[in-house]
């Protein structure tokens, strides 16, 4: 006989709480391809179809009250925050976020040299040129 899995989870970060929730109720979805699920759990981007897996999923965390149990009534405004938030944001294209990704992190007002790697590639600090010979 088959026992039902019971899962715990610890974790400090609201976001990794909330995206895991939106998992575990994937996998409790026979309906939702395993692709699907590893596209939300690993991949940057996804397939049309995954994400209206992902909205499906996040729909019925939204809706199961009892997902929040042991939670900090703190984290579980930061978590339902997420969780609305990824219920109401149409998907960009993947063109549309790098460039997104691109303004907001290769220009010299938002640039920390010492953290972004955009600018080790290009070449612009001597010392990046002495590392490349």
């Amino acid at each position: 006989q088959q026992k039902p899995l019971h899962f715990l989870g610890i974790d400090k970060s609201e976001f990794s709480v909330a995206k895991t929730m939106v998992i575990a109720s994937m996998l409790l979805d026979s309906s939702i391809p395993l692709s699907h699920i590893l596209q939300a759990w690993y991949s940057a981007s996804w397939s049309k179809s995954a994400v209206a897996s992902w909205k499906k999923a996040v729909a019925k965390v939204i809706q199961n009250d009892q997902s929040f149990c042991g939670h900090s009534s703190k984290s579980v405004g930061v978590i339902t925050s997420y969780l609305h938030n990824w219920a109401a944001v149409e998907p960009c294209s993947l063109l549309e976020a790098r460039q997104m990704w691109f303004e907001q992190h290769h220009t010299r007002e938002n640039c920390d040299y010492g953290r972004n790697a955009m600018f080790i590639g290009s070449l612009e600090r001597k010392v990046d040129r002495h590392a490349a010979c």
